[in-house]
């Protein structure tokens, strides 16, 4: 943050009162990847997660809530938190520069931050003293928060709320309706599987499920020489699948080496439910080259249906084993019981 670019914004918004809105780059999954002028500490910086609403089929459908793979991490080389906060921008469709009426779907962190750009505007438009700190604040304060709890160098301060936002502005209250969150930490065992069941109703169908793994761990050296290092992969290396209630694999996530891959930090698993019932989100570590099956911890956030509404409930446990009841004695093993007395109804089907 210390660069002409990111010292400019700061100038901007210190000496000329503009609220300045970044991208926090495409560089990826690792830490430390945002850069100028998202490293700015004066500057909005956004971050980008894939959304909900486009129907199934359509060309900036995706199946959020989860955050985009390669949206820039935080913290900055002098410590600071960002982003400061995730908007959508995979697969967005945006008029096509140099046409009348052509139309592109693109992604990347340049798609979300004009969401939080009009954002802006809507809020200075409703309360026209606010001052760039008013409209962090708001922006900050409004968002919905996923991750570990608070802004943090992954969501930053979670999803953008413009309903929130432009409600606080008017001085009224307000927010946009989200699919449920459910925050899970987990950790796999070396050459172990780690699983999670959750439940998706009948009316949540509609609802994409998506699920951002971000793996705790370091990018370790996997190809180089003593005192040079020509290619990083973090460790440990976890995969992750979804598998629908008849046990079907529907999503796989296999960072670094599949498709939608950083450094191999985060692994991202999303599809559209076909049918009532428990899913399983299973993880396990890779067994092949650089780690050899090690396991390690890792944190969930997991998007469902409904929308709006708390998370969805865990599977109920298994029901305990059938008891066996001898009737009329039919193998010869009852034993009478001379002083109590009691009556039940049986059902026999054959």
């Amino acid at each position: 943050g210390q660069d002409a670019l990111s010292l400019s914004v700061n100038r901007a918004v210190v000496e000329k009162g503009k609220v300045v809105v970044v991208a926090a780059g495409n560089s990826g999954d690792d830490q430390s990847t945002v850069g100028s002028p998202g490293a700015a500490a004066r500057a909005i910086t956004v971050g980008a997660v894939a959304e909900w609403s486009a129907p199934t089929g359509a060309p900036n459908h995706s199946d959020g809530v989860y955050l985009a793979y390669f949206s820039s991490r935080g913290p900055t080389l002098d410590g600071r938190t960002k982003p400061d906060v995730a908007s959508p921008g995979v697969t967005i469709t945006a008029a096509q520069a140099g046409t009348t009426s052509g139309y592109v779907t693109f992604s990347g962190t340049s798609m979300a931050t004009p969401f939080v750009s009009g954002t802006v505007a809507l809020g200075l438009q409703a309360h026209t003293s606010w001052t760039p700190d008013d409209v962090r604040s708001a922006i900050e304060g409004t968002a919905q928060d996923r991750g570990p709890t608070g802004k943090d160098n992954d969501w930053g301060a979670g999803l953008l709320d413009g309903y929130g936002f432009v409600a606080r502005a008017e001085g009224t209250t307000g927010l946009t309706a989200f699919p449920a969150n459910t925050r899970v930490q987990g950790t796999v065992a070396d050459h172990g599987t780690w699983t999670r069941d959750f439940t998706v109703g009948s009316g949540d169908l509609a609802i994409p499920i998506g699920a951002t793994i971000i793996i705790d761990g370091a990018p370790e050296c996997v190809l180089g020489f003593p005192g040079f290092c020509f290619e990083y992969n973090w460790g440990p290396d976890l995969d992750a699948e979804l598998l629908d209630p008849s046990g079907t694999v529907i999503a796989s996530s296999t960072c670094a080496a599949g498709a939608e891959c950083g450094i191999g930090r985060q692994e991202t698993l999303h599809a559209m439910p076909t049918t009532a019932g428990t899913y399983t989100i299973r993880v396990s570590p890779y067994e092949g080259d650089p780690f050899f099956g090690r396991g390690g911890s890792f944190g969930i956030d997991l998007s469902t249906g409904p929308v709006g509404g708390s998370p969805p409930p865990p599977p109920p446990p298994p029901p305990p084993p059938a008891k066996t009841m001898h009737v009329g004695d039919l193998d010869g093993t009852a034993v009478r019981n001379a002083n109590k007395r009691w009556t039940a109804t049986v059902t026999i089907r054959v």
